[in-house]
């Protein structure tokens, strides 16, 4: 009998929501035919460890390693990112998942002064400014958004593109950067990525706007889809599968 392959998967927010059910699809799709090494980047050990558990107890041929990371920390992206490129010699695929949401309130005045102006219909059809929210700031100095959404991830992949590129020609890590469809170029500002001079309209603009630019430094899909099922077919049947 020939050896197994391997596969070797990195996910940030994988203990609930999207990010849970990529892990149990991926596990399902992937273990009959592969060894698939998923690594969970979690801020909470605890939940990370019941995924390990459920997963590793039902899928023989998944190992899930966890590390611990929080990505709106920068110090704590860096240490994960070192413990990743000591773990791992190469990594197939990252999904970069892991996405915060404000607790947003009805923007009155806004809404009123737009209404009957020509941004009106787009206000109403994406709630672009309809809703503010009070968006903190972390120890970094960047808001918690952008340093949860953007930042964080940026900088995880820059500091781990040696076990990303590493390998012979055939080999490119493919990237699944989950956006937001109701991202909008209207609120997104070069003079302001961060959005620290004004109130979040939309989480998603600046991610969704600047993570585009990765496209042309690796082997990226850009998926704006939260269907766990999209994210499955990009990494089975893109140009290097998984």
């Amino acid at each position: 009998m020939g050896t197994i392959p391997e596969r070797y998967v990195v996910i940030t927010g994988a203990t609930s929501g999207i990010g849970l059910a990529l892990v149990n699809r991926l596990a399902s799709e992937f273990n009959q035919n592969h060894r698939l090494h998923l690594c969970l980047l979690c801020r909470n050990m605890s939940k990370g460890s019941l995924v390990k558990q459920d997963i590793e107890s039902h899928h023989k041929t998944v190992v899930v390693d966890l590390v611990k990371m929080d990505v709106s920390s920068v110090q704590s992206v860096r240490a994960a990112s070192q413990k990743i490129i000591n773990m791992y010699s190469r990594i197939d695929c990252m999904y970069l998942n892991a996405g915060i949401m404000p607790v947003a309130k009805f923007n009155i005045p806004y809404v009123m002064k737009t209404m009957f102006t020509s941004e009106g219909l787009q206000m109403f059809k994406t709630g672009l400014g309809m809703f503010s929210a009070n968006d903190g700031t972390t120890v970094d100095g960047v808001k918690n958004i952008f340093a949860t959404n953007v930042l964080g991830h940026f900088i995880l992949v820059d500091e781990v593109i040696p076990v990303l590129t590493s390998q012979n020609d055939q080999h490119c890590a493919q990237i699944i950067w989950t956006g937001s469809t109701n991202a909008s170029k209207k609120s997104f500002k070069l003079n302001d990525v961060t959005c620290k001079n004004g109130h979040v309209a939309d989480p998603g603009t600046a991610k969704t706007n600047i993570n585009k630019g990765f496209c042309c430094k690796l082997d990226m899909v850009l998926c704006y889809s939260i269907h766990v099922s999209v994210a499955v077919f990009f990494t089975k049947f893109n140009n290097n599968p998984i």
